[in-house]
Parts: structure tokens; C-alpha cells; sequence
């Protein structure tokens, strides 16, 4: 049972500005699916009833008796991460979901949590004992045979994402510039020979960021009609079920990927900016409640909820705007998904958990 006092540090306009998120995410996928022949809002909201359930969960067990149960929940992840490729669901000739018979899985929204609690529960465990540098080649060790898994799917843009979320926790727990430089440097001096290695669309992809009119109709066809659609949403947008680009199946996914350009043809550039305020209050209220924390492992999770939604909403909404290539991240609690919905709703109830008991670890 929950120690009633520890309510009186619950953080509700962080509980109330996810709920209102999600619930803004069903009104416009009703929306955005409306012509399709599935009903993937009702689906959604029965994906947000089990992203509440999870999220209650994650209040309830003290977040740092859970973090020393990550090295069995790791291997989990990983052997889930194997799985899909053995046995998983391919869809658009990805291979990302493990078919759950009505519902599909997807593993790599799993492990976005087994990463933060792994990294973050190592960094804590092995303190100033052992150098920066030897740090990172753990981490190293600790990550990349899951973020090759995810790559292989294919899955970049996740595991890029990845990637940054959990150098970024390693920066916060070490603070050591140079070692990020020499990373960073690493990374850019390889890009090269990655270009190798991606696929043809994914290369396409690249290419019609810098220049979408390479090929309109093909790679560069939805940055096009997205940012049309965002364009003629204007100051008050269209209405609900009334945007042109999206109802008439213009813009691709726009239920998922391209959800933004729903939200901004519909309710215009007034819209977006309420919608860019909940995120804003959301990322607000998480390093509020960071800045309050006593112990490194607390900090190091909210750090890594912080840095993983950071990068999602910077890069989907950069997406759809023509600011970034096309990566196939989801607007946290907007775009349609199960596994992306219920993972986010975890995280959240982890930061919860985590301001609850900032007095009493």
C-alpha cells in the first residue's frame, strides 16, 4: 500500500496535463481516421485506459526497489528484441511488432524504458569509482547489441533517439564536456561510412530533407502536403474534421507520424501553440520536480523521461514542418500507437513515483 503522506508531494498538474495530452491525441485521431475503415480512436482509448493502469502502477512500488530488478527486465527487452526479428510482424517491410493476436507489440517502446533504468541504475551503482572514460565503454557494452537490433528492424529513428537519451543521462551523471566532444566527434567522423549501411529509402529520406522537390511525388510527397496542410490551417485552422489535406488522404499517416499537421490544419497556428504549451507545462513540471531530487538515481530517470520526449516532440513536430527528415518518431500521447501511449504513460508515473518520494528514498 501507498503511504498516504507521500500525496501530499504528487505533482497533479503534471497527472492532469498528461491525461488532457492523451485525451487531445483520441479527439484528433478520430479526426485524422475518420475516412478509414478502422476505428483506431476507440482502440486508442482503450490503449489510454491500459496506459493509466500502468501509470498507477509505476506510482505504487518505490522507483528504487524497481531499479534493481532492471538487469532481469533488460534481459527481457533484449530477448524481445531478438524475438521480433525471428517471429515478429512486418508492416510497410519493417519488422517492428510482436502480433498479440487483436493487438500487436512493439518491443523497442519497452525497451525506451529498460534503457533509462539501466543506465540510470548502473551510473548510480558504480558512483565515481570508476572513470569517465571506462564509463562509457560500459555503457557501450550495456546498449549496443539492442540498438543494433532496433537498426536492423529498421528502426533508426528510435534508436537514434536512443542514442541521445541515454548520452544525455551519461553527461548529466559525469558532466564531462570532453567526453562528449570526443563522442560527438566519433559520431560525425562516422557518418560516412553509416551512409553505407542505410537502405534506399531511408537515403531518399536524407535527400528530400534538403530538398523535397528532388522527388515530390515519392520520397518528398508528405513534407510537401504537410507543410501545405500547415499553411492553410492558418491562425483558427478548419475545424474539427474539416482539413482538406487530411481528410482527403493528402498527407500519409496522419494519424500517426504526420499527426501535427492534423492538429495545425484543424486548429491552426492558435492550436499548435496550445498544444506546444502542454508540452511545455509537461517538460515544466518534470525538471520542477528534478530540480527537487536528493538521490542520483531519481534524477537520472527524470533525466532520461525529460531527454526522450525532448527529442520525440522536437523531432516530429520538426518533421512535419520540413525542419528535420523524416524519422518515423511519434508525438508523445498524440500519435496513434499502443505500446508508444502505454510506455509514455509508464515514464510519466515514474516521475510521479519519483517526486512522491524525493523526501524519503
Amino acid at each position: 500500500m501507498i503511504d498516504r503522506r507521500l500525496f501530499e508531494n504528487f505533482d497533479f498538474i503534471l497527472f492532469f496535463t498528461t491525461i488532457a495530452l492523451c485525451l487531445l491525441g483520441i479527439i484528433f485521431i478520430k479526426s485524422a481516421a475518420s475516412a478509414l475503415e478502422i476505428d483506431y480512436a476507440k482502440r486508442q482509448l482503450l490503449y489510454f485506459s491500459i496506459g493509466l493502469v500502468g501509470l498507477i502502477i509505476a506510482i505504487m512500488f518505490n522507483y528504487s526497489k524497481l531499479a534493481k530488478h532492471t538487469i532481469p527486465i533488460y534481459t527481457v527487452s533484449v530477448l524481445l528484441l531478438i524475438m521480433v526479428l525471428l517471429i515478429g510482424k512486418g508492416i510497410g517491410g519493417a519488422r517492428r511488432w510482436i502480433s498479440l493476436g487483436i493487438v500487436s507489440f512493439q518491443p523497442s517502446e519497452l525497451f525506451k524504458i529498460t534503457s533509462i533504468l539501466m543506465i540510470a541504475y548502473y551510473l548510480n551503482k558504480v558512483g565515481k569509482r570508476v572513470s569517465s572514460s571506462k564509463i562509457l565503454s560500459y555503457v557501450f557494452l550495456i546498449v549496443v547489441l539492442p540498438i543494433l537490433l532496433i537498426i536492423v528492424q529498421p528502426d533508426l529513428g528510435t534508436a537514434l533517439s536512443l542514442i541521445f537519451v541515454i548520452f544525455t543521462i551519461v553527461f548529466v551523471s559525469e558532466g564531462s564536456i570532453r567526453n562528449m566532444l570526443i563522442v560527438a566527434g566519433i559520431s560525425l567522423a562516422s557518418c560516412p561510412f553509416l551512409w553505407k549501411f542505410l537502405r534506399a529509402y531511408q537515403k531518399k529520406r536524407l535527400l528530400v530533407f534538403i530538398n523535397p522537390e528532388v522527388d515530390p511525388l515519392g520520397a518528398g510527397y508528405a513534407i510537401i502536403q504537410s507543410k501545405i496542410a500547415i499553411g492553410a490551417g492558418g491562425l483558427f485552422g478548419y475545424g474539427w474534421k474539416r482539413g482538406y489535406q487530411t481528410h482527403l488522404n493528402f498527407i500519409p499517416e496522419h494519424h500517426t507520424d504526420f499527426i501535427f499537421s492534423t492538429v495545425a490544419e484543424e486548429w491552426g497556428f492558435a492550436g499548435a501553440c496550445v498544444l506546444l504549451l502542454l508540452y511545455a507545462v509537461l517538460l515544466w513540471r518534470m525538471f520542477s520536480i528534478a530540480s527537487l531530487i536528493r538521490d542520483k538515481l531519481g534524477l537520472l530517470i527524470i533525466i532520461g523521461v525529460i531527454s526522450l520526449f525532448s527529442v520525440h516532440i522536437f523531432i516530429n513536430i520538426g518533421m512535419a514542418i520540413g525542419i528535420m527528415p523524416i524519422t518515423g518518431l511519434t508525438l508523445p500521447f498524440l500519435s496513434y500507437g499502443g505500446s508508444s501511449l502505454v510506455a509514455n504513460m509508464f515514464l510519466v508515473g515514474l516521475v510521479l513515483n519519483i517526486g512522491m518520494r524525493r523526501f524519503k528514498v
